[in-house]
């Protein structure tokens, strides 16, 4: 049940929410004018950036 919990309802649900979050980034890009990186962006360099410093 835990499996099927995390492969389908977990995945559906942060799939809503990042697409709402993703919105709410580019209303403030629009307010700022300024192009702002998607959460898939940002959670990339992070994710590269502590990758790096682990294998160091």
């Amino acid at each position: 049940m835990l499996n099927f919990y995390r492969a389908v309802i977990e995945s559906v649900l942060i799939y809503k929410e990042t697409l709402r979050l993703n919105k709410v980034v580019k209303t403030a890009s629009r307010i700022i004018g300024r192009e702002l990186p998607s959460l898939e962006i940002l959670y990339q360099q992070r994710l590269l950036g502590k990758a790096t410093l682990i294998s160091q």
